[in-house]
């Protein structure tokens, strides 16, 4: 059998022909859906509105109602905010699995020594996306480490997260490649976008580019130079990720109490 289009993008050597394009473009999408959706519903979406409980628990009385930066108000709970924050999460999934994806075949080091640098680089990432040291969150939330901790926390478990179900769903054995879960699964993830569809539809067509250039692959792969310098590009991008983290924290730490603090 041809290499798929994970196994391009996962970097595997295989003396193999590529499959064709449509059906290893096809295998990537299915990848990205499954798996991005999977993650993000469950932890960004889930796992952000944990986030949200915990700080509603441990912040006083005053801040209770008043609405935060992302839309919600803190200390209410509804279906339709949770289905909506889920709806997010999986967007943020797929995107989050197809930069990995990106990332994966220029990986090096043992499998902990890989899983462990996309968790820090996607907690370094997402944390520094997530903290607005101007916002209303961070100005009137208690305790201010916690926010903070569970703003790396979150986007950090989900890049550890990730590293494993895109392995088990890119499989040759994986039971979503079977029978019906095959159709189901990127359909039941592809529903649960709804209007983030949108962005699916950008990050296929980006999908798509990048498989286009598989052939280009295996000159960059045996070149020490190309291959140092698109590592040096990503690690870039994680040093960025660190610097504007730590800018952010050092911000919220020089913020005045927040005026409800009185009131726990």
């Amino acid at each position: 059998m041809g290499q798929s289009g994970i196994d391009v993008i996962r970097g595997d050597r295989a003396a193999q022909a590529p499959a064709p394009y449509g059906l290893a473009l096809l295998e990537l999408l299915r990848v990205i859906l499954v798996a991005g959706a999977f993650c993000g519903v469950v932890v960004a979406g889930l796992g952000g509105r944990l986030f949200m409980f915990v700080l509603r628990l441990t912040s006083p009385e005053g801040v209770r109602g008043v609405m935060t930066d992302d839309g919600f108000r803190v200390g209410e709970f509804s279906i339709a905010h949770t289905l909506g924050l889920m709806t997010i999460g999986a967007v943020v999934g797929v995107v989050g699995v197809a930069a990995y994806l990106l990332v994966k075949p220029w990986q090096f080091g043992p499998l902990w020594l890989r899983r462990l640098t996309v968790t820090l680089t996607a907690g370094a990432i997402g944390g520094a996306l997530l903290i607005h040291p101007d916002g209303t969150d961070f100005r009137l939330l208690e305790p201010r480490w916690l926010a903070v901790a569970l703003c790396v926390a979150v986007p950090a478990v989900f890049g550890l997260v990730a590293c494993a179900v895109v392995d088990r769903v890119a499989a040759p054995t994986s039971w979503t490649r079977r029978g019906w879960p095959r159709v189901a699964l990127p359909v039941l993830a592809l529903g649960s976008l709804t209007v983030g569809v949108i962005v699916f539809v950008m990050v296929a067509a980006a999908t798509a580019l990048v498989l286009a250039l598989r052939g280009l692959y295996p000159a960059v792969r045996s070149s020490t130079p190309a291959t140092t310098v698109v590592r040096a590009a990503f690690l870039a991008v994680a040093v960025t990720g660190v610097v504007g983290l730590a800018h952010d924290v050092r911000e919220v730490a020089d913020l005045p109490p927040s005026p409800f603090a009185a009131s726990r």
